[in-house]
This record gives C-alpha cells, sequence and structure tokens, in this order.
C-alpha cells in the first residue's frame, strides 16, 4: 500500500503535469530549431555552388578574352601572333611557340589554381608536348576537382602541312 501512496504522490506532483505538458514543447522546439539549421546549411551550401558557377563562367570569358588578346598582339615588325606561329609552326621551331605561349599566358593565368593550354595542328598532332602548364603546382587532372575546357580556338596558319592550328585551354580546381 505505501508504494501505490508513493506512486501516487509522484504523479500527482503538480510539477510532474508541468513538466509532462511541457515535454512537446520541448520538442517541438528542438524539431524547430533542426529545421531552422538544416535550412541555413542547405542554402549556404546552395549560395556556395552558385558562386563557383558564375565564378566558372567568369573564367571561361577570362580564357576567351585572352586568347584573343593574345592572337591580336603585334610584334615590333608589325606582325600579329598568327603570323609568328604561322612561321614557327613552318619551320618546326616547336620551342620558339611554347616560350611565347609561357611568356604571355604565365602572368595571365598565375593566379589561378591550374591552366592548361594544348596546342594541335589541323591533323591533330600535338605540337606542346607536354601540354604547357600554368601552375607552381604539378598536378594531374585526376587530383583536380573539375578540369573544364575554358577556351577552344581555331587559327589558320599557312603552311603544306597544316591549314590551321587548334588552341585549347583548360582550366581545373583544387578539391575543397
Amino acid at each position: 500500500m505505501v508504494s501505490f501512496q508513493l506512486k501516487y504522490k509522484i504523479f500527482g506532483n503538480k510539477r510532474s503535469v508541468v513538466i509532462d505538458e511541457a515535454l512537446p514543447l520541448v520538442a517541438l522546439l528542438i524539431l524547430f530549431v533542426v529545421l531552422v539549421g538544416w535550412t541555413k546549411v542547405s542554402e549556404a551550401l546552395e549560395r556556395g555552388n552558385i558562386i563557383e558557377d558564375i565564378q566558372k563562367q567568369n573564367d571561361l570569358v577570362y580564357a576567351h578574352e585572352e586568347t584573343v588578346s593574345y592572337l591580336k598582339r603585334l610584334d615590333d615588325n608589325g606582325n600579329n601572333k598568327i603570323d609568328f606561329l604561322s612561321k614557327n609552326y613552318n619551320e618546326k621551331n616547336y620551342d620558339a611557340i611554347r616560350s611565347d605561349l609561357e611568356s604571355y599566358f604565365r602572368p595571365k593565368f598565375s593566379h589561378l589554381e591550374m591552366w592548361r593550354i594544348e596546342l594541335y595542328d589541323s591533323s591533330g598532332n600535338d605540337i606542346l608536348k607536354p601540354p604547357l602548364r600554368i601552375s607552381d603546382k604539378s598536378l594531374t587532372d585526376p587530383q583536380l576537382k573539375s578540369v573544364i575546357l575554358a577556351a577552344s580556338m581555331s587559327v589558320p596558319v599557312m603552311s603544306t602541312d597544316s591549314t590551321h592550328l587548334i588552341f585549347k585551354i583548360y582550366f581545373g580546381r583544387l578539391p575543397k
């Protein structure tokens, strides 16, 4: 009988009634906090993806503009880079082409994680072996988060071997 009276006293206590009524409210508050936290995290991730997409588009425009700017440059004799490329391609002086590309593009792309420039003739022969990498880090494509073709441009050359050279500029990002 004593245990029944003790049980009745515990459950009959007014404090116990308040706690019993407050439990659903506490559970609701915890659920609300979790929901708000999840919403904030998903918004931050979405915002990060949007910023990354905008940066990719900016890089694509930048690569195209710099490639066009390079090809329009004139030397002291009034010859543009297309003439320079054509002359050195005919003479098979690929080191001069590589050196000129590196001296122009390295300062332009040095602030970026990884850029790679490839140059092919119309037959698909690789002119720059290995491809020119504009990066302080020696990274392979699988180590990067993404490798994207940023610009591809065909440049006419006056040669018996090829009708044009194809520039391909790629950029990659490190995983975060």
